[in-house]
């Protein structure tokens, strides 16, 4: 019978010990694998890994971590896993904690092959004992001041007097424990380091000190009370960076994290430091068969993976290009997940629909908010009716507002029928629409669209209608007066429109929007072949901007036609990389300064700027050029213009 005398218990935790949470326990060995990977994992591809133990070895290998301390992680990690799987096993159930009841301890060193309860605590001790000794060595980590130190610091931050009674009321409360939180008053001086880090942080941030210490509130109400995720980051500082930096420099992440607080738990796993890999694993979507579950877990999967490579940005891990790729493979990895749970649902083996990226998908050029634009597209031999239904429930389990938010918002306005018709269009229906009723609108942003899920076959059949659309001969007249309208149009509702405009990439005057129409523009003026529309979107582009191209000898004006494929290059690199880091951090002309030095440094490395005033010269050049290209283009589509352009009507597009 085993002896239990409370042996396995935490006395930080009436639950019982948390193996997982744990001083000592699974987490502070995968935060030195973390740790060290992040600080040597760029220089080493040999840490790369996602396996704990594996990288343990590796890190051992490259002279990282001395042989014992690896031999004393592996053993304590093998441990504890070999306790969870037992502790799992014995209530069915996700759990890390030790049980403290006889009965249940009992069944627990069965399940182990032991009697000894004293034995196997005095084990887990030792293992916890020398984990925390590890991971304090590893880390140097900020030894812990007294309320003393605390209070004579914080006197010295005189902003803290001026503060609104409502916010100055919670940074007190922070300062005498965080009980607001649920924490025990008995537990308050483990999280006096906490404290401190958030005052210096607010001591330093050159952002509203009432808005930051309310977004630092909200998310500290949203994570589970308690304590236990404060005292993580109490005590794993670089853990409470990747917190706080975006949740108070980066709207966009600090929603994730009000969504997903969860987030917190994944930061602490090995794999939230991997090499950028779009290889994503989401298994765990598919691994219930409820559909309301189902579409909790996609949300979470697609919060997390953003917040992820969103970080890695941010800490300089990877530039803009990288994440776009990233971002590209996420969408398209959840229209297959999206296909795929709604065949299960629908009870079918293949999906009746093909899926057409359009826009920044299409243009594999996905940034931070990036809606998807879509159209579907059915085999001729399925069931139209049946097919619309399959497209609005896959609309639906992406576009559902739950606790985690959406998946990703779709627009569906490119498809043939525009707002009001069904969702899907049939194969037959789509080509013969393209190639004899479509506008010349519809071929402009046909050329960034492509096939990116559904069948082989049907994918291939779009993939040949957009190929002969693009490359077919067309009256050139027509063309040119039907962009020259249409660019007139979004000149006066949507582009450099915004009262508080300083940095908008997309929407400013010689931007990322009249950059894109310039570019598709070049594209039917050229009719590329058929093998040329098949190649990425980027580089058939830059084929039909050469210089004996149509396009360079009406754009290129003084840039000269010899420069104008590299100007157009170059200015679709610099835009789309600043838009990353616009829509990420809402960067602004006049506010550059006051991102925080470490981001502020990232930016500049990533878009190859000495300095942010070398980087305003280069908004200002792009700008320049892009706007000097779409006047030329207006100056010479506009030539036989009509007086009254309302007088000229556009209508389906007219071959030669």
């Amino acid at each position: 019978h085993a002896r239990s005398s409370g042996a396995l218990n935490d006395p930080e935790n009436k639950n019982g010990y948390n193996l997982k949470l744990g001083r000592g326990g699974i987490r502070e060995i995968e935060f030195v694998v973390n740790g060290m990977q992040l600080l040597w994992g760029g220089k080493k591809p040999q840490l790369r890994t996602q396996n704990t133990v594996q990288t343990l070895a590796n890190l051992e290998d490259a002279g990282l971590l001395p042989a014992e301390a690896r031999q004393q992680l592996t053993a304590a990690y093998r441990f504890y896993r070999l306790l969870e799987d037992a502790l799992q096993m014995l209530e069915n159930q996700q759990t890390q904690t030790l049980p403290r009841e006889t009965a249940q301890l009992d069944r627990l060193l069965q399940l182990l092959g032991r009697s000894d309860a004293d034995a196997l605590w005095a084990e887990l001790t030792e293992h916890r004992k020398t984990v925390s000794a590890i991971f304090d060595g590893t880390f140097n980590t900020r030894q812990q001041d007294d309320a003393a130190d605390v209070a004579v610091r914080a006197e010295t931050m005189r902003w803290v007097e001026e503060l609104p009674a409502s916010e100055k009321a919670i940074y007190e409360a922070w300062q005498k424990g965080f009980a607001n939180y649920g924490v025990n008053p008995a537990h308050a001086s483990a999280l006096q380091p906490l404290f401190l880090q958030l005052a210096e942080l607010l001591d330093e941030t050159s952002m509203d000190r009432t808005a930051a210490i309310n977004k630092l509130h909200d998310f500290f109400v949203a994570i589970p009370r308690g304590g236990q995720y404060l005292r993580l980051l109490a005590e794993h500082h670089l853990l409470l960076q990747d917190i706080v930096t975006p949740l108070l420099y980066s709207p966009h992440m600090s929603s994730l994290l009000e969504q997903s607080p969860h987030i917190v738990d994944l930061l602490l796993e090995p794999h939230s430091r991997q090499e950028n890999d779009p290889a994503f694993d989401s298994d765990f979507v598919l691994q219930t068969n409820d559909f309301e579950m189902r579409l909790e877990r996609l949300r979470r999967f697609v919060n997390e993976q953003l917040y992820l490579h969103f970080l890695q940005l941010l800490r300089g891990e990877i530039g803009a290009p990288e994440l776009q790729r990233t971002l590209t493979a996420l969408a398209e990895h959840t229209i297959h997940l999206g296909l795929k749970i709604g065949c299960e649902e629908t009870r079918l083996t293949q999906a009746p629909i093909a899926v057409i990226g359009m826009g920044k998908l299409g243009m594999r050029a996905m940034a931070p908010m990036s809606d998807l634009d879509l159209i579907f597209v059915s085999d001729d031999n399925i069931d139209l009716e049946q097919a619309n239904q399959f497209s609005n429930r896959l609309q639906h389990l992406m576009e559902l507002r739950t606790r985690e938010g959406r998946a990703y918002e779709m627009d569906m306005r490119l498809r043939p029928s525009g707002r009001s018709g069904p969702a899907t269009v049939s194969m037959r229906s789509f080509a013969e629409y393209q190639l004899n009723n479509a506008k010349t609108w519809e071929h402009i942003a046909l050329t960034a669209g492509r096939a990116v899920a559904g069948s082989a076959e049907l994918q291939a059949g779009i993939t040949g209608v957009r190929a002969e659309v693009l490359s077919k001969p067309r009256d050139s007249e027509q063309l040119k007066l039907d962009a020259a309208k249409m660019l007139r149009r979004l000149q006066e509702q949507r582009i450099g429109k915004k009262k508080d405009l300083r940095l908008d990439v997309k929407l400013r005057s010689g931007g990322l929007m009249e950059l894109d129409y310039l570019c598709a523009c070049a594209c039917l003026l050229a009719a590329p072949s058929k093998a040329m529309c098949e190649k990425p979107y980027e580089e058939m582009v830059l084929a039909c901007c050469a210089a004996d191209s149509p396009a360079a000898k009406i754009f290129a004006g003084e840039t000269g036609v010899e420069n104008f494929q590299r100007s157009v290059g170059e200015a679709m690199v610099f835009w789309r990389r600043l838009q990353i880091w616009s829509r990420l951090t809402r960067l602004e002309d006049d506010d550059m300064e006051s991102l925080p030095t470490a981001i502020r440094d990232a930016l500049l490395i990533d878009m190859q700027c000495e300095s942010l005033d070398d980087l305003k010269q280069r908004i200002d050049s792009t700008s320049a050029f892009v706007s000097a290209a779409i006047n030329a283009l207006q100056a010479d589509f506009e030539k036989s213009a009509p007086d009254n352009w309302e007088s000229w009507q556009e209508a389906p597009v007219r071959w030669r």
